[in-house]
């Protein structure tokens, strides 16, 4: 994964998934005169977690690897589970 391996963490890099549409990056795609060629998902990502914040039941269910590229500064990365075969 060292595509994430020097990025900050940031807004930019989200992207969401629309079945129609494929994946549609975070930020509004700008022309060179500064308009809006593209939306962003910006405002769609805002409205699904506000959704799921009020939720009254949530579930979260997520993979083997979900945190392999989360970090901390100082310290230890986010666990991981084993590879197949090396246990």
């Amino acid at each position: 994964m060292t595509y994430w391996g020097n990025r900050q963490a940031s807004a930019t890099n989200l992207r969401l998934f629309e079945p129609k549409q494929g994946w549609r990056a975070h930020d509004d795609v700008k022309d060179d005169q500064g308009r809006i060629s593209a939306p962003g998902s910006h405002n769609a990502v805002e409205l699904a977690l506000h959704g799921a914040l009020n939720a009254s039941n949530l579930t979260v269910l997520t993979g083997s690897g979900s945190s392999f590229c989360a970090k901390n500064t100082n310290g230890p990365s986010a666990p991981s589970m084993p590879a197949c075969g090396t246990l």
